[in-house]
């Protein structure tokens, strides 16, 4: 079984073969030439799917100023309710 490059290698010798050949870079090619046999390229070799990331569900906005309260700018940080006159609840 191949990989998906060998689809594009296929693919690129296939534009270079045309009566007026092309070169497309593999990142630009959005659709195959209507002309190419994608069924005469071999299958694609199955791979696992990666896990999501695991995230932090936040369900209300102080929960989220929590998280990023120290990532703010003073001037930012002085208009939220969590600032260091009025600290938010602490982290549990």
């Amino acid at each position: 079984m191949a990989g998906i490059s060998d689809h594009f290698c296929s693919f690129q010798k296939f534009l270079a073969s045309l009566d007026k050949p092309l070169s497309v870079p593999d990142d630009k090619i959005t659709r195959w030439h209507p002309k190419f046999r994608v069924d005469e390229v071999p299958p694609v070799e199955p791979a696992e799917l990666p896990q999501p990331p695991e995230v932090d569900k936040i369900f209300k906005a102080t929960d989220a100023l929590k998280v990023v309260r120290n990532k703010l700018t003073p001037r930012v940080r002085g208009t939220t309710r969590c600032n260091s006159a009025n600290p938010c609840a602490t982290d549990t």
